[in-house]
């Protein structure tokens, strides 16, 4: 909103520009190969129309697209747990799933959520009268996902959720949202119309929707939307002056990123690469050992960017 692009800052420097346009009425979209689109609305209020319409755009596409990645990514996942090629994931399955995922969970609360999921017996899915051990409790494809979303689940937004809603009630009205962005999120400019652009943009439930009522799955989408990110969104294009040599520069970095505790027991995972991005590190370290030819060959190596890899390759004798 502004004069903040390049474009209208070099406009802005023009008194007949300023004097003829408000600051007000002039927005820009940032595309994604950091281009701008520079735009002038006839007055402040359409200009405030018009950026609720494209944010309105922007996030449902952002929620398809994430649901879309995550249906194929599921069935992806189905199918290569599924090893006996039946269609369906017993608990044997499962648990060689989540080893696979680097899941950690132990066997007694594995087989909670395997029940939780909704099992049926192969018996029962097949129609025929099959013997044991065909008979076991299994998941099909629809059970899967349930067993997914259980492992996914966020208690820690239920628990918001539910301190907010008013009695038993597992929605939240446009004065209760108001109530959470205000009290908790600190925006105390929001507004009960901002809070019902909020619902209609980010709670899948049509019926719900219609009533201007937000439940548990709209308030996940909303937290997780992209703009409510702790790094701003505008700041994913360089935007410091990098022209410094690379000493001026700070980064945040990781040494045996790949260890969830010290270096002699330590175990590898997945997880701890997971928990270190989320403090923020920006620089991790990965080792891969290749034995060939009676020659243990180091590698490591550190993300420096996104199109960047420094590698050091070190050859030891054995």
């Amino acid at each position: 909103m502004g004069y903040k692009t390049d474009v209208f800052n070099a406009c802005s420097k023009s008194r007949s520009f300023t004097a003829r346009i408000s600051a007000d009425r002039c927005f820009s979209l940032i595309l994604p190969n950091g281009e701008s689109l520079n735009l002038i609305a006839p007055t402040s209020e359409s200009r405030k129309e018009w950026a609720n319409v494209i944010q309105h755009i922007i996030g449902k596409g952002q929620q398809e697209d994430r649901e879309t990645r995550m249906e194929k990514w599921l069935r992806k996942q189905f199918k290569q747990a599924d090893t006996s090629g039946d269609g369906f994931l017993n608990f044997d399955e499962c648990m060689l799933l989540l080893d696979h995922l680097n899941l950690h969970f132990s066997k007694e609360q594995a087989a909670e959520i395997f029940k939780k999921a909704g099992t049926v017996t192969r018996r029962q899915a097949s129609g025929e009268a099959l013997e044991l051990p065909h008979q076991q409790e299994v998941l099909n494809a629809e059970g899967f996902r349930r067993f997914y979303a259980l492992l996914s689940e966020r208690g820690d937004l239920q628990k918001i959720f539910t301190e907010f809603a008013e009695g038993d009630h597992q929605t939240w009205t446009t004065k209760t949202l108001q109530k959470f962005l205000r009290e908790v999120q600190h925006e105390e400019d929001q507004t009960l119309e901002a809070c019902e652009f909020i619902i209609k943009s980010f709670e899948p439930m049509d019926e719900n929707q219609s009533q201007n009522l937000l439940g548990l799955a709209g308030f996940r989408n909303y937290l997780l939307n992209q703009r409510q990110f702790l790094f701003h969104y505008k700041n994913r294009q360089v935007f410091h002056n990098m022209t410094h040599p690379l000493k001026d520069y700070f980064i945040a970095s990781s040494h045996n990123t790949y260890l969830t505790s010290n270096q002699l027991t330590g175990v590898s995972s997945v997880e701890a690469y997971i928990s270190c991005l989320l403090t923020g590190c920006r620089c991790v370290e990965c080792k891969v050992r290749i034995i060939e030819k009676n020659l243990l060959f180091l590698i490591t190596s550190k993300k420096v960017n996104k199109s960047n890899t420094k590698v050091h390759l070190f050859k030891i004798k054995t």
